[in-house]
C-alpha cells in the first residue's frame, strides 16, 4: 500500500509573493494581477496561512486545507494562486470551510495551476478554516517513473501556495499579502518493513536484518546480513569461511593465516603484498631476491640462473649459468662456481697455478706463474714437455744427447754413457 501524505514546508530566499493593493469594497472580484506584485514584501503582523497535512492511498483523493489566521483583520475579499506537480496531481474541486459565511468561489484552472478569486462575501472571514482544495493522485505511481517511489522511500510533488492576497473589510479598504507558502505532497510507499532499515519487505533482501544498502555480494538475492554463503561457494560464513566473499571452495591456506589465498593480500605472509607484485607469492621471501632478474624470486625459481638446467636436476651451479655442467673435479660444483676446481686446497683465485690440475705444492720449475702440473714447457726452451723434451726441467732448445740416450746433455749425469 502506498500513502500520499502532504507536507508543507516554507522556502525561504524564494520570492513568490502574494498581492497587495487597495481595492474598494464594492468593486467586485480581484484581478490576479500577482506577476506584477513579485517582491513585494507581506504587511508585519499581517494574516497568515497554514495548510494541513493529509494521508490517503494512492488514486485516492488528497485535500489540501487551508487555515487562515487574520491576525485581527477582517477580510471580505481574497485572490489565491496554487501551482502544483501536474504529473502526479491533478486538481479536482473545491470545498467551502467554516459554515455560516458566504462568497462567490471563481477557480481558472490552467495544466499547473489554480487560480481562485473569491468576492462579495456576506461575513468576513473569520479565524480558522478558510478552504479544502481536493486533488486526484495517480492510480498507479508506477505507469510514471516520476510519481514512483523507492521501496519505502517518497517522491515530492508540489503543492505551492504562490499568491494570497486579502483585502479588509476596513474603511477605506487594503489589501494585505500573505507571505508564499511551498508544501508537497508526498506519495510514500507503505509496503511492511519489518527490520525498520527503510527498505520495504516486498524487496528488501534481508526482511528481518536491517541492511539499508542492500549490499548482495554473490547476487544470489540473499542480503549480506543474513546470507550464510555470502561467496556462494558452499562453505558457509559461519564455520568459518576463510574468504567469505570470494569463492574458494577448497579453502587453501598457504600461509595458514586463517586468510584464504584467493583474499589474503600476502599468501606467504612475508610482508610483501602479492599485488606489489610479490615475485614469490607463495614462498616467503622479503628480499624479493632474483639471480636472473626472470621477475621470479629465487625461492620460487626452478631455474635460478636461467641456463636451461633446473636447479632440482640439480643443476651444480644454480646461480651460475652453465648448461654444460662442466665438473673438473667431480665434487658436484660446477666449475664456474667451485672455487677450487681441483680439489688440491688451493683456491683457483689465490691464484692456483695450475686450478684444474691438483698441485698443493704449487710447483713451478721455470716460474713462469704456471705450475709444472700442468706447464706444456715446464723449463720455458720452446721444446714442449711432451715432444718429448729430452731435458723438461732444464732448457736446451738444441736437445743435444752426446750418448743417444734420450736424456739430454745438460741434464744427463753420464754423457757418453760410459
Amino acid at each position: 500500500m502506498r500513502i500520499i501524505t502532504k507536507i508543507l514546508r516554507p522556502i525561504s530566499g524564494l520570492l513568490l509573493i502574494l498581492l497587495l493593493a487597495l481595492i474598494p469594497t464594492d468593486m467586485g472580484p480581484l484581478n490576479p494581477l500577482m506577476p506584477s506584485l513579485i517582491g513585494v514584501a507581506s504587511a508585519s503582523g499581517g494574516p497568515t496561512l497554514t495548510v494541513s497535512t493529509e494521508t490517503v492511498d494512492p488514486g485516492a483523493d488528497a485535500t489540501v486545507t487551508l487555515t487562515l489566521n487574520p491576525s485581527g483583520n477582517s477580510f471580505v475579499s481574497a485572490l489565491i494562486q496554487v501551482t502544483f506537480d501536474g504529473t502526479c496531481l491533478s486538481y479536482k474541486e473545491h470545498d467551502y470551510g467554516s459554515p455560516g459565511y458566504n462568497f462567490e468561489f471563481t477557480p481558472t484552472l490552467s495544466e499547473n495551476n489554480v487560480q481562485i478569486t473569491i468576492a462579495n462575501i456576506s461575513t468576513p472571514f473569520p479565524t480558522g478554516q478558510l478552504m479544502t482544495l481536493t486533488f486526484t493522485t495517480v492510480d498507479d505511481p508506477d505507469s510514471q517513473p516520476a510519481c514512483t517511489p523507492a521501496p519505502a522511500g517518497t517522491v515530492e510533488n508540489d503543492v505551492d501556495i504562490t499568491g494570497a492576497q486579502f483585502s479588509t473589510s476596513t474603511v477605506p479598504p487594503q489589501n494585505i499579502n500573505v507571505t508564499p507558502i511551498n508544501g508537497h505532497i508526498i506519495i510514500q510507499s507503505t509496503d511492511g518493513d519489518s527490520d525498520e532499515d527503510g527498505v520495504a519487505d516486498s524487496v528488501d533482501n534481508c526482511i528481518n536484518d536491517k541492511n539499508a544498502g542492500q549490499e548482495d555480494n554473490d547476487n544470489d538475492n540473499i542480503g549480506d546480513v543474513c546470507d550464510p554463503d555470502d561467496d556462494n561457494d558452499t562453505v558457509n560464513d559461519d564455520v568459518p569461511d576463510n574468504c567469505p566473499f570470494d569463492a574458494n571452495t577448497d579453502q587453501a591456506d598457504n600461509d595458514n593465516d586463517n586468510i584464504g589465498d584467493v583474499c589474503d593480500p600476502d599468501d606467504d605472509n612475508d610482508t610483501v603484498n602479492d599485488d606489489v607484485p610479490d615475485n614469490c607469492p607463495s614462498d616467503a621471501n622479503t628480499d624479493q631476491a632474483d639471480n636472473d632478474n626472470d621477475n621470479i624470486g629465487d625461492v620460487c625459481d626452478p631455474d635460478d640462473d636461467n641456463d636451461g638446467v633446473d636447479d632440482n636436476a640439480p643443476d651444480n651451479c644454480p646461480l651460475i649459468a652453465n648448461p654444460n655442467q662442466e665438473d673438473n673435479d667431480n665434487d658436484n660444483i660446477g666449475d664456474v662456481c667451485d672455487p677450487d676446481d681441483d680439489n688440491d686446497s688451493v683456491n683457483d683465485d689465490v691464484p692456483d697455478n695450475c686450478p684444474f690440475d691438483a698441485n698443493l705444492d704449487q710447483a713451478d720449475n721455470d716460474n713462469d706463474n704456471i705450475g709444472d702440473v700442468c706447464d706444456p714447457d715446464d723449463d720455458n726452451d720452446s721444446v714442449n714437455d711432451d715432444v718429448p723434451d729430452n731435458c723438461p726441467f732444464d732448457a736446451n732448445l738444441d736437445q743435444a744427447d752426446n750418448d743417444n740416450d734420450n736424456i739430454g746433455d745438460v741434464c744427463d749425469p753420464d754423457d757418453d754413457n760410459d
